[in-house]
């Protein structure tokens, strides 16, 4: 009499799974401000302001008074900032 095969399934072995990758931590970086926006915005106000002191002679001495102090607040964040526009607050 011949053998007859056996109908259930062998199960084949679990292969291991690749092992993940650590993640790596970055490193805490200090709190900043970063001014860099308000660099940009303040320059287009400027910019806006400037060309708008010749078409409002009315309005002329509030334009121009508001121009100097934005031209100067703009200064100033250049100056503290430097070239990175980030403040450290620590």
């Amino acid at each position: 009499m011949a053998k007859t095969r056996s109908r259930s399934r062998k199960t084949a072995a679990k292969r291991a799974r690749p092992a993940k990758r650590a993640r790596v931590k970055k490193a805490a970086k200090p709190p900043q401000i970063e001014l860099r926006p308000i660099r940009t915005k303040l320059k287009a106000h400027v910019n806006a302001l400037g060309s708008a002191i010749g078409t409002s002679p009315a309005a002329k001495p509030e334009l121009e008074e508001a121009l100097k102090r934005m031209s100067r607040w703009l200064d100033d964040i250049q100056e503290i900032c430097g070239p990175d526009m980030m403040i450290p607050l620590s």
